[in-house]
């Protein structure tokens, strides 16, 4: 199973709440950068997941395993269980690889051992995953994103979004030290609360996205990689027809546009300029082609 990345085209995040998560709105959107996830079992009396990342090291906080196991207790398999990934997304870079590969096993999972959870409590199980795991077990490929990530608003997900993604090399941000940055800069009154009403985010994904004026909060915090994203950006406003963007809490930077060759124009501008990056060509997922969800 392809399990899609995602973007953050905007991230507004509320101050630290008592069960130290944070309020957030957000508009996320699929693109067709994917890992693949496959699952064997074999017949148990006890549950045992065995997880194999290829293109990356394996972690110990998995949350492919942890998705499983979860699975296992709500159902009362007792099997052992082989997933294997292979990772293109790239880890720490906001793209929301960890929490669709989580999805992927929960959607493998309901498949192999005949849908005995309904859609809710599938979903119920992600939330406990990861906040972004909600969202990759939606229907659509687009929505607007409340709550920690559990509340989702569906979008009609547009067809004409290109884009290229940037990838710092060897740089990665952990979205836990983001999220205390941000507090931190705020108690010191450095990073102001800024705030759009969900019906003005939710329209405008639909004009042109020259028209956009989304922001990150986190990118305020970004540190070492900020003169980076400020000559991305300079490149993004000399350009027409074209939205710049840090995906979620960094460190993956993506541009999007409706014309392809806008795309191609900030590929080549962003070579001129010597950056350690990876360059990924991107492109929105909707319905028709996405593949990425299994109906329940």
């Amino acid at each position: 199973m392809e399990a899609p990345a995602k973007l953050n085209f905007h991230l507004s995040i509320g101050p630290r709440r008592s069960d130290g998560y944070h309020d957030l709105i957000s508009i996320f959107q699929m693109i067709d950068l994917s890992d693949t996830v496959q699952i064997t079992r074999t017949p148990g009396s006890r549950i045992s997941v065995s997880v194999v990342m290829e293109n990356f090291e394996s972690i110990e906080e998995n949350t492919m395993e942890k998705a499983a196991r979860l699975f296992a207790d709500v159902t009362g398999i007792a099997d052992a269980l082989s997933i294997r990934c292979k990772k293109r997304i790239p880890m720490q870079a906001g793209l929301g690889g960890g929490s669709s590969d989580a999805a992927a096993v929960l959607l493998l999972l309901s498949k192999l051992y005949g849908y005995p959870l309904q859609r809710s409590e599938l979903i119920a199980i992600g939330a406990k995953v990861g906040s972004d795991v909600p969202f990759f077990l939606g229907d659509s490929t687009a929505a607007c994103v409340e709550g920690r990530g559990e509340v989702l608003t569906a979008l009609e997900a547009r067809t004409d979004l290109y884009g290229v993604l940037i990838m710092p090399e060897g740089v990665g941000v952990s979205t836990r030290e983001a999220f205390g940055e941000l507090d931190r800069a705020r108690l010191q009154n450095k990073v102001p609360l800024r705030t759009i009403g969900k019906g003005q985010l939710v329209s405008m994904y639909a004009q042109p996205v020259a028209e956009w004026r989304y922001f990150n909060d986190f990118r305020a915090v970004m540190g070492p990689l900020s003169p980076l994203y400020d000559t991305l950006d300079t490149i993004v406003s000399e350009l027409p027809d074209a939205f710049g963007t840090v995906s979620g809490s960094g460190a993956a930077y993506c541009i999007v546009s409706a014309e392809h060759r806008i795309s191609e124009l900030f590929r080549t501008k962003v070579e001129k300029i010597g950056a350690n990056v990876t360059i990924f060509d991107i492109k929105s997922l909707h319905r028709a082609d996405s593949g990425v969800t299994v109906s329940l």
